[in-house]
């Protein structure tokens, strides 16, 4: 391109014709990836403690603790979690408050609006959630339903709860671990049952069993927005990476291979992958896209316990 602002001689003065201009090259736009509400948890070395930030790591807002493996409602209005012994009780910078009516097992807590400390915190547990054996919950897309597992008959299974009080539903299936599909009628979970572990979808009313993988180390499924993909963990020669597999057992693919365990995959609406990994020497969460490309550290110092169940996270559909 020529630089009109060049001095130009007499000499090319006198041969110059008026200079045509040359288009700069069009870079071709990169798209952003969108930004959602993420709920966590993080590990102190006693209790797991429960967090709402973004999915772009620019914000954090404790909410309460003695809280794990929580799961928005589709609405926004609330999160499920599992209360831990003593989330009753809790103890903030020296004070404490007292939640009368709630015990160990699945709990609601209002986040609309979002409480600012924990003198804001309302919590809600039906009669028949109290479950000290589970371990996380989570809410069906269609908001109908809590899926948590639970060890009370001495091997896990999974079970159902309604998220209003008065809602019952009867059904257990052998198994832990489980994520809903899209349309909140099959969930995909880890399982051992006739005689094979792996990843397997049932129907809700655990009719319908499909085994779509078959490893013994896979682990916290997550079925994609679009109903067509499961993402997973795999641990291969020692270290967990997070896999990807078509909801017929076909198309397997790794999407992660880094130093260190990459675990407990989630969705976003729009097909990310949010995924705890401890790849830097301790634990942090973590995004990237669907295909396991744009690996990006969001959320720095995320521990998890001994049992990762507890530490599954859920991104506000």
């Amino acid at each position: 391109m020529i630089d009109e602002s060049e001095e130009i001689s007499e000499h090319d003065a006198d041969l110059e014709t008026e200079p045509t201009a040359t288009a700069a090259p069009t870079a071709t736009p990169v798209p952003q990836a969108n930004t959602y509400e993420l709920a966590y948890t993080k590990w102190n070395g006693v209790q797991h403690n429960l967090y709402v930030g973004d999915t772009d790591g620019s914000s954090e807002l404790f909410i309460i603790g003695r809280a794990a493996g929580p799961s928005w409602t589709p609405d926004g209005q609330s999160i499920f979690f599992f209360g831990e012994s003593g989330v009753d009780r809790q103890i903030v910078d020296g004070v404490e408050y007292t939640f009368d009516g709630v015990s160990n097992g699945i709990v609601a807590v209002t986040v609309s609006p979002m409480p600012q400390n924990i003198s804001e915190v309302q919590l809600f547990q039906g009669l028949d959630w109290k479950d000290a054996g589970a371990r996380w919950a989570n809410v069906s897309p269609n908001g109908a339903m809590v899926a948590f597992d639970s060890n009370r008959s001495g091997n896990p299974r999974i079970y159902f709860l309604g998220t209003q009080d008065n809602e019952q539903f009867r059904f257990e299936i052998i198994g832990e671990q489980a994520d809903w599909s899209p349309d909140s009628q099959k969930i995909v979970y880890r399982s051992g049952r006739d005689g094979i572990t792996g990843i397997w979808i049932s129907n809700r009313d655990d009719s319908g069993h499909t085994l779509i993988t078959n490893g013994g180390s896979d682990s916290f499924p997550a079925w994609s927005p679009d109903g067509d993909t499961i993402a997973f963990s795999r641990d291969e020669d020692g270290n967990a990476d997070i896999y990807t597999v078509n909801i017929d057992g076909s198309n397997l693919q790794r999407l992660t291979d880094a130093p260190g365990p990459d675990t407990l995959p989630t969705y976003t609406p729009d097909g990310q992958l949010i995924f705890r990994s401890a790849r830097s020497g301790s634990w942090s969460i973590w995004k990237m896209n669907g295909d396991g490309s744009n690996q990006t550290e969001i959320i720095s110092n995320a521990n998890v316990g001994t049992d990762w169940t507890y530490s599954r996270m859920s991104v506000l559909p």
